[in-house]
């Protein structure tokens, strides 16, 4: 006859049976614990894709709304890796794009963008922070070339991987603002080859065969294509408005787009013209005319000083700046 189990051996089997109920419930606990570290990361993962989703479709209109603008801002500052994370900064860079505040923008991105691991989306958007940064009138003439040399490089190393004409358009702006003519017409003959019914390829040959008898819904239809408009194309706008004859059109169109790119050379060529313009319409030894003719000696002193040594209209910017 079985001899029952002991005492002792009826405690060691309790024992062995609610050691292995403890580790069946802790295993239970960690499956639990990392299903539910899991699902807090996907939805973690989902909501800052809808995050960066929103901060693009936001900073893609054309006029950007200021509150959402904030709104956004609020909720990427949130974001635990909003300091060393590139998808989070290049948000944050376009929310002061928007915002017309470049140099926030260059804080927030420019040495992500430099950084030789920089993709090349990132290195579009530094190429943009940069012509940006330059047309606002940030630095001196050296400072504002060095920017367009980086801003061109960035543009064309964006280009070989995306193809898109808007890479291309930028290094044409940082070329034209340089004055390098073999380096424009050089991104003007790309643009034509790759895509030349674009916006951007257009804009590059209406600049190189501008014609101020060109008729000004033409020049508009363009401006329409473009979400932002180059300040190069606002520029010969103004210019089409005051051959019209629309003088005082021409001065408001030509004092906001100053406002927005007083460091661009076109902008101030087309300035000093319209500012011209609007002295002769007054008496010679009139106040008014006096007011106008200071404003435009101090487009024709920024061309003078800011324009590149070579630059064949230097003497005519010198006979208008002595005209009274």
């Amino acid at each position: 006859m079985k001899r029952p189990p002991s005492r002792s051996a009826r405690v060691r089997a309790r024992a062995r049976a609610l050691a292995g109920g403890a580790l069946a419930l802790l295993a239970l606990v960690a499956v639990v614990l990392v299903w539910r570290s899991l699902l807090q990361r996907s939805e973690a993962a989902a909501a800052r894709a809808e995050l960066l989703r929103q901060v693009a479709a936001a900073t893609e209109r054309a006029e950007p709304e200021p509150g959402e603008l904030s709104r956004l801002a609020a909720l990427l500052a949130q974001e635990p890796e909003r300091d060393e994370a590139a998808d989070l900064l290049a948000a944050a860079a376009r929310i002061e794009l928007a915002r017309q505040r470049p140099e926030r923008a260059q804080a927030l991105f420019g040495t992500r963008a430099a950084t030789p691991g920089a993709s090349p989306i990132e290195q579009g958007l530094g190429a943009e922070i940069l012509l940006q940064l330059q047309q606002a009138g940030t630095g001196d003439a050296t400072a504002a070339a060095g920017m367009l040399r980086q801003a061109e490089a960035f543009a064309l190393r964006a280009h070989e991987a995306s193809g898109d004409p808007l890479d291309l358009l930028r290094a044409w702006q940082a070329a034209s603002r340089l004055g390098v003519k073999e380096a424009v017409d050089r991104h003007r003959d790309a643009l034509q080859r790759l895509a030349a019914d674009s916006p951007a390829a257009r804009l590059a040959q209406l600049a190189a065969t501008f014609d101020p008898s060109l008729p000004l819904r033409d020049l508009e239809a363009l401006r329409a294509e473009f979400l932002r408009v180059p300040p190069e194309l606002e520029a010969m706008r103004v210019l089409l408005v005051l051959q019209s004859g629309d003088v005082r059109g021409a001065t408001a169109a030509a004092e906001a787009i100053l406002l927005r790119a007083p460091g661009v050379l076109t902008v101030r060529w087309a300035a000093a013209l319209v500012f011209h313009a609007a002295a002769l319409a007054y008496p010679t030894d009139s106040a008014e005319r006096a007011g106008w003719r200071q404003r435009r000696n101090h487009q024709l002193d920024w061309l003078l000083e800011r324009a590149p040594a070579d630059d064949g209209r230097r003497p005519q910017w010198d006979r208008m700046r002595g005209e009274t």
